[in-house]
């Protein structure tokens, strides 16, 4: 008979109920038995335990709440943080730079303008006393409802994060997150390792760098291995255009663990700074974990798990751990949701706004929003309706080309645009897009040019920019700039019907795309027209 075994071996109960079995089976007396297990159980609580650091590295795939979930939380606040916990992070990552009094606080940005109520000043020149005065401030960011919380030192951030209890799947203690730690300037890296050894949590947090903490690619010298001579688990992570030379040569210590990749994308792909896969995947050869940052998107997680990465930096966990949120938008509660991710993540002035309960589109560009709550409604097997109501603001395009639109039936969420914006190397990027279309010179399915007000519902097919006309309706009255525009689309196995402004289409038989996701944009930029709103969207299955 084989003696169970467990990760965190035997307790003293489960050894006992072991021995009842044995006795039996084995025709075993009660007191040998009885001595045998207790032995057995001594031996497995003498075993090292594995730390938290090692249960969460352990995983096949793992993922750490980037800036404390920043893509739906004000970055590096206590607040942040402890959201990312409740909804089940298993790990979030801070960053902390020093005040010119020696604090550590939470902050990623030396200059305090970009995430602060205070638009000048430094991290670095400032007392604590005068980096407590501004309030983290989001809004443009993650919408107007966004709370304003204040800077906290590290010291407060962890307390917070200790006492939280966690959510989601894991139902644990905020004490068991692994903690992603940077010191973002080289005045804290020796002040954070004594404030991180003196509380013993060598075996929560993992010490994070750029390269070997100094720069450079010695890994037997600076701050990666103080360290590791400290008793972290270190993760290193590089530059895009860092040689593989160089990191195969930091890799090669003992006091570097993981390694970290960049990806960072836009509408039409990944940008310059991000490193190709082909390095990444001579980096995942080196035999250490690998992480990249910064994972937005599910399609980023899958398709970087493909090559090998198993560690995933991500602004969103929730999001990509496909758990549910409402259907519906919620968009008067005037915050970004989990999986509402526009194309371009860091700029504030292609984001939309939310205004009066609306999802204003006014950007430069045709960059659109992804609509991932929808995701839960709009599944692939199901028949489902989208009810949407949109209105041009200030006016209405003021060219024959120029559209709003929504883009539905994506088999992935990865950013989506119209004509050369969009990304014609991916093979899942099919789908629908229902245009309405004031002021329109355009093909219709029949191959005749129609003029004035148009609604049409038009293919994207995946590994082309090409739009193809299914259907073209007249709406019942003239689009008017500051009115309503009222619109279902109906979604079945078999088919497709449009009805919008008052014109519905017979059924379309056209069933190429059913993925899930939906985007909402405006085909348009801010010079030739004015901004169009989403509002009152609600989906339901039929």
């Amino acid at each position: 008979m084989s003696i169970p075994q467990h990760s965190h071996g035997l307790s003293r109960r489960t050894a006992l109920r072991w021995v009842a079995g044995a006795t039996t089976t084995l025709g075993l007396s009660a007191a040998t038995t009885t001595a045998y297990a207790e032995e057995q159980n001594h031996a497995a609580e003498e075993q090292p335990q594995p730390t938290l650091v090692e249960q969460f590295l352990s995983q096949e795939q793992f993922v750490i709440a980037h800036r404390g979930a920043g893509d739906v939380n004000p970055e590096h606040s206590a607040y942040a943080y402890q959201q990312a916990i409740l909804k089940g992070a298993q790990a979030v990552e801070i960053s902390v730079r020093t005040t010119a009094d020696g604090e550590l606080v939470c902050m990623h940005d030396n200059a305090l303008r970009r995430t602060t109520t205070e638009k000048t000043g430094y991290v670095s020149t400032s007392t604590l006393a005068e980096v407590k005065r501004p309030l983290i401030d989001m809004r443009d960011f993650l919408g107007p409802n966004t709370p304003l919380v204040h800077i906290t030192t590290l010291e407060e951030a962890l307390g917070v994060i200790l006492a939280t209890e966690a959510g989601g799947p894991y139902q644990s203690v905020g004490g068991s997150a692994v903690l992603f730690i940077e010191a973002k300037d080289s005045a804290g890296q020796p002040k954070l390792l004594e404030l991180l050894t003196a509380r013993g949590m060598q075996d929560q947090v993992v010490i994070k760098m750029f390269r070997n903490g100094k720069g450079g690619f010695d890994g037997d010298n600076g701050f990666i291995r103080y360290a590791k001579e400290a008793g972290f688990t270190t993760w290193c992570y590089f530059d895009a255009h860092d040689s593989f030379e160089d990191i195969a040569q930091l890799a090669s210590s003992d006091n570097v663990d993981m390694l970290g990749v960049p990806f960072f994308e836009t509408v039409i792909g990944r940008t310059e700074d991000s490193m190709s896969d082909e390095k990444i995947s001579q980096i995942i050869n080196l035999g250490k974990p690998v992480i990249v940052w910064e994972t937005h998107r599910r399609w980023v997680q899958e398709h970087f798990a493909s090559l090998g990465v198993r560690g995933f930096m991500s602004p969103d966990p929730f999001w990509l751990s496909g758990r549910t949120t409402s259907p519906n938008l919620a968009l008067e509660q005037g915050r970004r949701l989990h999986g509402m991710l526009p194309a371009g993540q860091q700029d504030v002035v292609n984001l939309p706004r939310w205004e009066n309960g609306e999802l204003v589109h006014q950007q430069a560009y045709d960059d659109s929003i992804l609509l991932g709550p929808l995701a839960h409604r709009t599944s692939t097997a199901d028949s489902y309706v989208i009810n949407f109501t949109m209105q041009w603001k200030d006016a209405l395009p003021t060219t024959t080309w120029q559209y709003g639109y929504l883009a539905f039936g994506r088999e992935d969420d990865s950013a989506f645009g119209i004509a050369a914006k969009f990304d014609t190397t991916n093979p899942r990027g099919g789908g629908y897009v229902l245009a309405i279309r004031p002021g329109a010179s355009v093909m219709d399915e029949n191959g005749s040019y129609l003029s004035g007000d148009v609604v049409q519902l038009l293919r994207v097919d995946a590994g082309s920019s090409d739009l193809t006309p299914l259907v073209t309706l007249r709406p019942r009255k003239p689009f008017v700039a500051g009115e309503d525009i009222r619109g279902k689309i109906i979604v079945r196995p078999s088919n497709i019907i449009i009805d919008v402004a008052g014109a519905r289409s017979t059924p379309i038989a056209d069933t190429s795309y059913r993925g899930p996701y939906v985007h909402f944009g405006r085909y348009q930029d801010a010079a030739h027209g004015g901004a169009l709103a989403l509002s009152n969207v609600v989906t339901y299955k039929i």
